[in-house]
């Protein structure tokens, strides 16, 4: 029987459809509390076997995880490509509304669009065109001033929700992984499911003021600064094409 769930992340609204047969999965804990009714923005559905782009090209490598692919028009992620019966194929419309999600081993209990970077992948991939964009952040919302803490692994995200955790008042949108929208002219940040206690997910969204971003404790190397600004560009730039352009025109070096 084919199987249908709506879950809301960062304002976009993901219809999830599985054909007959790849219906054998559950709503991972993580992600109940995303799970919304409303009106879906996105369509992603889950066939068998796999799509017809034995011609594109590799255009960003994150092996062992996934690789970036383009072919025309089309945009997909290959991912756990070298794991038999988790391998995956997750191919863009060009409109962007629509992905389809392949599953070459479709008998495989891996057979589940919650499982791996999948979700995460395709919001990425759909924010970036709606100038959005993920961070490594964690999110906190202190009596309506969203704050966002951005750091690599092992710089104190975790410790620092925690640590919020206890204060009155304040919310933990998400401990690792925030995205960032513009909307109505304002900058929000949004709980995702993704990484971190998923205690701490939330799909409750706040104002982010740019105030809270800066350090005000320490003057930051300004080279340092633009060298990090070049290498953002560089990057998105090649991995989704004229969309990435347009994101990085509103960052300045």
């Amino acid at each position: 029987m084919a199987k249908r769930v709506n879950i809301e992340i960062a304002g976009v609204c993901i219809a999830i459809e599985s054909d007959d047969g790849l219906d054998d999965w559950d709503i991972a804990s993580a992600y109940r509390p995303f799970v919304c009714n409303r009106q879906a923005d996105s369509h992603l559905r889950m066939l068998r076997g796999n799509p017809a782009i034995s011609g594109s090209a590799q255009v960003f490598d994150s092996s062992p995880i996934w690789t970036l692919h383009r072919q025309a028009d089309t945009t997909a992620f290959k991912i756990f490509s070298q794991l038999h019966d988790q391998k995956r194929i997750l191919v863009f419309d060009p409109d962007i509304h629509t992905a389809n999600l392949y599953f070459p081993d479709a008998g495989g209990e891996f057979v589940n669009p919650f499982y791996g970077p999948t979700l995460e992948l395709l919001m990425i991939h759909y924010l970036a065109r709606v100038r959005g964009m993920i961070m490594h952040a964690c999110g906190i919302d202190a009596g309506g001033r969203g704050m966002l803490f951005v750091g690599e692994s092992g710089a104190g995200k975790s410790t620092l929700s925690k640590l919020w955790h206890q204060e009155n008042g304040a919310a933990i949108l998400v401990m690792i992984a925030s995205f960032c929208a513009k909307k109505d002219g304002e900058y929000w940040m949004y709980g995702t499911p993704w990484h971190g206690e998923a205690r701490f997910a939330s799909p409750a969204a706040s104002n982010w003021s740019t105030s809270a971003a800066r350090s005000k404790q320490r003057r930051p190397n300004v080279e340092q600064g633009r060298h990090g600004c070049r290498v953002f560009k560089s990057v998105v730039s090649a991995v989704l094409g004229q969309s990435g352009r347009r994101v990085c025109d509103g960052v300045s070096e």
